[in-house]
């Protein structure tokens, strides 16, 4: 779950921008909780706060950090989706196995 969380990290930073270096994305959660380390959901649910109007958003999963960073999501990419949603948006890749 910690990739998963990195994850959405990346992606709330990304799609909602950065305002004089002040992330405006914060309280990122998975499925309720801000460190989640074993969460028994194979399709977990992801929440955010945004200090600005948000208009899009993106959310994208990987195996690993390196994979990320490189924008080589390979478990889940959303695309950028038009929306304010923030609160509890479906994981919608495969299914995740155990410690991924």
């Amino acid at each position: 779950m910690k990739r998963i969380l990195a994850a959405l990290i990346l992606a709330a930073a990304f799609c909602t921008g950065i305002s004089a270096g002040t992330p405006v994305t914060y309280d990122l959660r998975v499925e309720a909780m801000d460190s989640p380390l074993g969460i028994d959901s194979a399709h977990p649910h992801f929440s955010w706060k945004n200090r600005t109007v948000q208009k899009t958003w993106q959310i994208q999963v990987a195996s690993s950090m390196e994979a990320l960073g490189a924008g080589a999501p390979d478990l889940w990419d959303s695309g950028i989706q038009t929306s304010q949603a923030s609160v509890m948006v479906p994981y919608a890749g495969r299914e995740l196995r155990s410690r991924e």
